[in-house]
């Protein structure tokens, strides 16, 4: 069974047991017990040996959480098994979840030399929460823990960058897992905000698949996919500021983009709703300046860089600076004065 719903419709540690020395014990024929290994090196094989179970057991500790993901590796998905995989039961997926919830510490806390590589690093946790998730479906029992592990998926595919194990979570989260747990007696606290993604996935993503229009290449998103599933929602999770902000991205773009709107709505999300909107940045930078440049001769710097979302994923004044150069060119700064660029040139009378 797999997790991956669409909104159209829905439907133990093994330690090392290291034989600790205490000599060959033997018992006599009275029964008390006598050791063999008296003798001048009695002392010596005694600590010898004793420091060898202390290096196996911490060995043992050091390596549980190896020898865990082992037998979890082994556990395969609830789809392809024949019989049971052993991830249909409660008390299963609540320790992979731990153990997952534990090897994601240790992979952030890691102080890795090429942080490029640790999206990569994500994937097998990725591949075991497809697992969890499987797992929970097949029992259909929709409670916190099961909104607990789809939204940490959810995280997790965001921040390894994996938008195709992220439309199967948030799918499956906002159309299954919400209704059901709200009719189960539960009350998720974060439905609008994860709505709002989803409703982002659509708007931002999405358009990554474009039409070309000359040199203008607009996004093409599914409006009547958008609103579909904003109306399948309930009124308290519509009126939510999460998903009115994405209500907002939206009008704005179908208004041939309302720079000034889309800015409003874009500061308003989430820094996971930031993440999703980046897909969308180069046409917002683009039409953004096709506006602007047309209406104005000069402008603002400070404001240009604010409605051509310039600190969209740029983390420092250099990567800001380089997305003013790639809408401006290379030569903007001699352009620039007090704080003003001059973004074409007025033509002299004859």
């Amino acid at each position: 069974m797999s997790d991956s719903a669409n909104w159209r419709s829905k439907r133990a540690t093994t330690s090392a047991n290291p034989n600790t020395a205490h000599g060959n014990r033997r018992r006599n024929q009275s029964g008390q017990v006598r050791n063999d290994n008296i003798g001048p090196c009695t002392a010596s094989i005694s600590t010898a040996e004793a420091r060898k179970a202390r290096e196996q057991r911490f060995n043992s500790s050091e390596n549980s959480t190896d020898t865990l993901a082992n037998k979890f590796e082994h556990l395969s998905l609830v789809s392809r098994s024949a019989g049971d995989s052993g991830l249909r039961d409660r008390n299963t997926q609540r320790a992979l979840f731990e153990h997952l919830n534990e090897r994601i510490r240790r992979l952030r806390n890691a102080d890795s030399s090429n942080p490029s590589s640790q999206s990569t690093e994500f994937d097998p946790i990725l591949s075991s929460f497809r697992k969890l998730r499987e797992g929970i479906v097949s029992r259909a029992v929709y409670d916190a823990f099961t909104i607990q592990v789809y939204e940490q998926s959810v995280d997790l595919c965001l921040e390894a960058g994996n938008y195709a194990e992220l439309l199967k979570s948030l799918t499956h989260l906002v159309t299954i897992v919400y209704p059901q747990a709200v009719a189960s007696g539960s009350t998720p606290t974060m439905r609008g905000e994860y709505s709002s993604l989803l409703l982002l996935y659509i708007l931002c993503y999405i358009p990554a698949n474009k039409k070309p229009q000359g040199d203008n290449t607009k996004p093409n998103f599914d409006t009547r996919e958008f609103m579909t599933l904003l109306l399948s929602m309930p009124a308290e999770t519509r009126e939510s500021s999460a998903v009115k902000s994405a209500i907002q991205l939206q009008r704005a773009l179908l208004d041939n983009l309302d720079f000034v709107s889309f800015r409003k709505g874009f500061n308003q999300l989430s820094n996971a709703g930031k993440k999703m909107a980046h897909h969308i940045a180069a046409y917002v930078r683009r039409r953004t300046f096709q506006i602007i440049s047309k209406a104005y001769h000069t402008y603002p710097v400070a404001l240009l860089r604010q409605y051509l979302v310039c600190d969209l994923c740029c983390d420092s004044e250099d990567e800001m600076e380089k997305a003013l150069v790639e809408v401006l060119g290379a030569g903007y700064a001699s352009r620039v004065s007090n704080g003003v660029v001059q973004l074409r040139v007025v033509k002299k009378r004859a």
